[in-house]
């Protein structure tokens, strides 16, 4: 569906004059017996630490998981703000750094007292040459998945910052992770 007020009007605003979610214009294409398991929300800063843009996952019943950003006033999408490192304000003040794919892999190892970061994208995710200048002077070691897009993300960082190293996790299964 779509909605579009020739006077200007943001389209959330007229959603939710009328009861309504932007969610709402979509056709679901999920059947009734798959469920939303899981929400998770990851906030990405700025360096100034002003949060940019949050990154969705929702997690199915059926195994599978989408992603979308949304921007502070709730509208979907990046709406041209740049792409950001996740973690970025503690990437800043931190000397090493531990560079994964995937959010939910850098939370778990900064929830161990260490400072880990991912691009928003993972494996597809393009380098930003502000990425380069974070990260300079910084002793950064890459903990890639296990899997082809794991070591092609990985080849993608060390491109961009060839003094980087890798450590290859031992005793782990192909596709999976830290």
């Amino acid at each position: 569906t779509l909605i579009h007020c020739f006077a200007g009007c943001d389209t959330v605003e007229i959603l939710r004059e009328v009861g309504l979610e932007m969610k709402d214009l979509y056709v679901n294409i999920k059947t009734d017996d798959v469920q939303i398991l899981r929400e998770t929300e990851y906030l990405y800063h700025t360096e100034n630490g002003e949060l940019s843009y949050k990154k969705i996952r929702k997690d199915y019943s059926d195994g599978k998981k989408t992603f979308s950003f949304q921007t502070p006033d709730g509208k979907y999408g990046l709406n041209g703000k740049p792409h950001e490192l996740y973690n970025l304000p503690a990437i800043l003040s931190s000397d090493m750094i531990f560079f994964v794919e995937g959010e939910k892999c850098a939370d778990i190892i900064n929830q161990s007292g260490y400072t880990a970061t991912t691009l928003d994208s993972g494996a597809n995710s393009r380098w930003n040459s502000r990425y380069t200048n974070y990260l300079q002077n910084k002793n950064i070691i890459i903990v890639p998945d296990n899997d082809i897009p794991g070591f092609k993300y990985a080849k993608k960082i060390l491109d961009n910052l060839p003094s980087t190293r890798v450590k290859i996790l031992p005793d782990i299964s192909e596709k999976e992770d830290i």
